[in-house]
């Protein structure tokens, strides 16, 4: 992914998580949260992004060295994506919900990761199920080895599907991440 386009992704997943954090914590939200959210979390949010990266992508290069673009390591890349998009919801709810930095967001959001137990999975679930149609959607059919379209072959029919998929369900998966978090966060079970 380009520099651009990554910078463009990671602004707009702050404004919405800005935007989804006023909701559950007043309960409505205004277009200015947006923008006020990026100028606030930006650093934390990129800080989270690069080390959730580093740490996810070690599982998919080395499914890749082992397997090569087989079946099993696209499989595994879509797992590892899933949990890392899951994981990083959490911690960033930590971060725009508790206003935390970089190392206690990722404190927090894992250790609700794992106090959330079965309500964590039934999301990752949900998650992998809706990724996986949108990877289907943009990558089908694919060459036998697994190379799917170029890519300079970006604005197709199925290309503009999945992106308009995936933009449907991000504030989704954000709504759902920050009320588990907020209902499984230890700030959260202290204070009930």
């Amino acid at each position: 992914m380009p520099l651009f386009a990554f910078l463009i992704a990671l602004l707009a997943a702050i404004g919405q998580a800005s935007m989804t954090a006023k909701v559950v914590l007043e309960g409505k939200t205004r277009l200015g949260d947006w923008s006020a959210g990026v100028s606030r979390y930006f650093f934390r949010a990129l800080g989270l992004v690069l080390i959730l990266a580093i740490i996810f992508a070690i599982p998919v290069m080395v499914a890749g060295i082992s397997f090569g673009q087989t079946l099993y390591s696209v499989l595994a890349a879509t797992i590892t994506s899933a949990i890392s998009q899951a994981v990083s919801n959490f911690c960033l709810g930590a971060a725009v919900l508790d206003n935390k930095g970089v190392r206690s967001s990722l404190t927090s959001g894992v250790s609700t990761v794992r106090r959330s137990g079965r309500v964590f999975i039934g999301f990752f679930v949900l998650l992998f199920i809706v990724s996986t149609v949108a990877a289907f959607i943009r990558d089908f059919p694919t060459t036998p080895s697994g190379i799917s379209q170029t890519q300079l072959d970006l604005l197709t029919p199925r290309s503009i599907t999945s992106m308009i998929v995936t933009q449907v369900f991000s504030p989704l998966w954000f709504l759902i991440a920050f009320r588990i978090y907020r209902e499984f966060s230890v700030e959260q079970v202290a204070t009930a």
